[in-house]
């Protein structure tokens, strides 16, 4: 007698061949089964129906409250009986089994022990169409033929039973389309084989079931669309992986666990596929490729690797899901797309919490990222890119890094006590940088711009208690800072703004406190700035300017420690106006070596010195001075002192000025102060002078 069987070859690459031939079995087994066929005993059947809790048997056996996979009868009371080979709907009337093959009323197979070494399944269902079912069984392969076998079916189902195989897979699904595994144990013991395969079958369904082969890999989804799983156990070796899904659309899990180390889940070019509720303690959560539509929500993962490595792939979805542990980075992105990483947590990984690379429209919103050994986000050559409503907590490295990056929104995060830079920028063009709550960090600024970033917005931030608020360098342009708040920056040689090689940039409306060194620095090369509206209180330089072109408009500059403003050497065509100068411990206005600079509409309230300093070709018009006037310099070179003077009142009357003047007589109780340059035979009579 020759059996038709079926032999899967195992995975080789990325497809499988199946090929059905002839096999001649040995002589004794030929002639036990022939024995069997003519002498078909009575089958014995559990009266349980689908999805009942309690059974009972009909031989008086143990009956078994069903919760955790596997059968609800006791082993002890299980029939033994020999293989079964189903070939046509005929065979399931010609060997007895009850029902009618409908979905009302199944062909059942049920209360069985089927423990046998062959080189054939032991159970092995083809070429039907009818509904049927193996219930409360005992499967158990002792030799290199699989367990059990489902291949050209439709509507088959196998539920609380328990599919061991000792060296091949134990169940095959291929071209079985609407198979229902629930509460099954189905475990293989091999090196190289799948615990369970489903190959080319649609509408397959998994639930309350374990399904591992520790030696090896737990499950094969391959060319099976709308793939589903509930409440299933999966466990591989944990140097493989648990479950594979390839070239499988619509795939679903929800509430499945991965019971062992290695990688849970790997899904390649399979799209519109979803994991809610998965769980475990892994190696490496997910690894997918050429993926679109996939969604992760609800997970609970912790590893020694990273959580989620993803290439080629669109529309990536993790949400509401707790990813911790981790020598490697958590999660990693490369050339994927349209994605969203929202309400997740991180905590306490050795290295990156998010990297990405080469990655466009990507949404990195509302997670916690807490004790990252390295950089919370890094990301490289990505764009449109926006990162809101993070909380960043003691990250050990950068909480955000983005490199050759461009139009990214940065906005609405908490960043607290990053070892690194909060957030740091290079080679970026074309964002905006706001709401952001910045503090705790005392070796660098908040925001560093570093080398060739333009056309960002930073506005609406506050700063607190960090080495520096915002840092652009390097060829960096039309960096408009607006809003935003500073305060608290006591360690020494820091700022609120710094600005070094950036032209055309604005300071709008900030405000600047407590800050132990400057409150705005703009620097050489950033020419054409705009600062305007700003408050400093409190700070020891409140503005330094050494660029050319500069507006200072409506600013105040309140309590300086030291100056209000400070123009450095080579600093011209600057225009001061509007301002207000209130309290510097030495100078309202301090320059150095400036030419052609305008200071006018200014209000001076106390220091020292209002003006003070060596300026070239200055216009100082209509400026008010109140306890404080103008000191242009002490046996300077002429130049220094030939400027356009008009219109300027200290302590409410004229400020006098005059240049190469010769004999004229002033009535010193008209002036508030009177400078006299190169002048001879002046007469001032009356009035009080106070140094």
């Amino acid at each position: 007698i020759k059996l038709r069987s079926a032999d899967v070859v195992q995975e080789s690459g990325a497809a499988y061949a199946i090929v059905m031939e002839e096999k001649e079995m040995r002589k004794p087994i030929c002639i036990i089964l022939l024995v069997i066929l003519v002498l078909q005993p009575v089958v014995l059947v559990t009266t349980i129906a689908f999805g009942s809790v309690a059974v009972s048997s009909e031989n008086g056996g143990t009956v078994v409250i069903a919760q955790d996979p596997g059968s609800r009868i006791e082993k002890v009371d299980l029939a033994n009986h020999v293989p079964i080979f189903i070939n046509s709907s005929a065979d399931f009337v010609n060997q007895g089994w009850p029902g009618l093959g409908t979905q009302g009323d199944p062909y059942v197979i049920s209360g069985l022990l089927i423990h046998y070494a062959l080189t054939t399944p032991l159970v092995a269902i083809y070429n039907v169409d009818d509904y049927f079912v193996i219930r409360d069984c005992f499967i158990q392969q002792n030799s290199t033929g699989r367990a059990l076998e489902f291949i050209n079916t439709t509507h088959g189902s196998i539920e609380y039973s328990e599919v061991y195989s000792i060296w091949d897979s134990a169940i095959l699904c291929f071209n079985a389309n609407q198979t229902i595994i629930d509460h099954v144990i189905a475990e293989c013991y091999h090196v190289g084989y799948y615990s369970t395969i489903i190959l080319q079958s649609k509408y397959v369904d998994v639930s309350n079931s374990r399904i591992r082969n520790l030696q090896s890999r737990a499950i094969n989804v391959d060319h099976s669309d709308y793939f589903n799983s509930f409440s299933t156990t999966y466990s591989g070796h944990s140097t493989l992986h648990s479950i594979r899904i390839f070239e499988s659309n619509y795939a679903s899990s929800l509430s499945d666990s991965v019971g062992s180390g290695g990688t849970g889940v790997i899904i390649n070019y399979s799209n519109h596929s979803s994991f809610s509720g998965l769980s475990g303690n892994l190696d490496y959560g997910f690894s997918m490729t050429g993926c679109h539509d996939l969604e992760i929500d609800s997970a609970v993962i912790t590893v020694t690797g990273h959580v989620l490595y993803a290439e080629i792939s669109v529309n990536v979805n993790v949400t509401n899901s707790v990813f911790e542990g981790g020598t490697s980075l958590f999660m990693e992105f490369v050339d994927c797309n349209n994605s969203y990483i929202s309400n997740n947590e991180f905590i306490d990984n050795d290295d990156i919490g998010l990297f990405m690379d080469n990655c466009r429209w990507f949404y990195i919103m509302d997670n916690i990222l807490r004790d990252i050994g390295g950089i919370g986000i890094e990301i490289e050559n990505s764009h449109f890119t926006t990162i809101e409503g993070n909380d960043f907590l003691n990250p050990n490295g950068d909480a955000i890094n983005m490199d050759h990056c461009n139009n990214t929104i940065i906005d609405s995060n908490r960043i607290d006590n990053p070892n690194g830079y909060p957030v740091y920028l290079d080679y970026a063009y074309h964002g905006e940088i706001t709401k952001n709550n910045i503090a705790n960090k005392s070796t660098h600024a908040g925001v560093v711009f570093l080398t060739y970033c333009a056309d960002w917005l930073v506005a609406d931030n506050a700063f607190d208690k960090l080495h520096g608020g915002i840092f652009a360098s390097d060829y960096c342009s039309n960096i408009n800072i607006y809003r935003n708040s500073f305060s608290n920056m006591l360690f020494s040689l820091n700022y609120a703004v710094g600005l070094i090689n950036c032209p055309d940039s604005e300071i709008i409306n900030n405000t600047a406190q407590n800050i132990n060194t400057w409150g705005y620095y703009i620097d050489e090369g950033s020419d054409r700035c705009l600062l305007e509206g700003n408050i400093a209180n409190g700070v020891s330089i409140s503005a330094t300017i050494a660029a050319d072109n500069v507006t200072i408009y409506n600013n105040e500059f309140l309590n300086s420690g030291l100056y209000g403003i400070w123009i450095d050497e080579e600093s011209d065509n600057l225009d001061i106006n509007g301002n207000h100068f209130e309290n510097p411990n030495l100078y309202g206005i301090i320059g150095m070596n400036s030419s052609h600079s305008k200071i006018r509409n200014n209000i001076f309230d106390g220091g020292d010195v209002g003006i003070y300093g060596a300026l070239r070709n200055a216009t100082i018009e209509n400026n008010n001075f109140t306890g404080c006037g103008i000191y242009l310099g002490y046996n300077l070179p002429l130049p220094y002192y030939y400027h356009t003077i008009s219109g300027n009142l200290v302590n409410g009357k004229p400020f006098y000025y005059a240049t190469d003047a010769n004999s004229v007589i002033l009535d010193g109780t008209q002036f508030g102060q009177i400078m006299l340059v190169n002048s001879n035979n002046m007469n001032v009579n009356g009035g009080e002078f106070i140094n």
